[in-house]
């Protein structure tokens, strides 16, 4: 499971600031497993950014937003939503990010940082198994 926490409030708004409408993406894997990207979360950041002025044209969680084909075809299916925005916001990991960053011709801006990979036990308890740093040592 890839572990993410939510980008601070002010540093998403500065890079959102020269979009007026937006499309919001969050994740219902690991990023709702952590409480920073599911339905919740994106319900809470449509309404953050619409009370600052910005134009939600759709919030949608997508069950896995690293599955490229899953994406792809959610897109397709919200084509009006996507022609529309001005920019996608992503609620997951860099994974993701990038993943709708190569589906699409906006910008499209993080709201959270990719922290580590690991193991969550419960709700609040979580154990670093990596730090996808690239350079494995735990079979030695």
């Amino acid at each position: 499971m890839i572990f993410t926490k939510p980008k601070p409030k002010e540093e998403v708004l500065k890079s959102l600031g020269q979009y007026d409408k937006l499309m919001i993406l969050g994740c219902g894997t690991c990023s709702a497993d952590c409480h920073t990207g599911g339905e919740k979360e994106v319900a809470a950041m449509r309404k953050r950014l619409e009370s600052v002025g910005m134009i939600v044209v759709e919030g949608v969680v997508v069950d896995s937003l690293c599955n490229l084909e899953r994406v792809r075809r959610t897109l397709k299916r919200m084509e009006d939503d996507v022609k529309e925005a001005d920019a996608l916001l992503v609620m997951s990991c860099g994974i993701a990010v990038q993943v709708v960053s190569g589906l699409v011709d906006k910008p499209v801006v993080p709201a959270l940082d990719t922290v580590f990979a690991g193991v969550l036990e419960r709700i609040g308890r979580y154990y670093e198994m990596c730090s996808m740093c690239g350079e494995c040592v735990a079979g030695i």
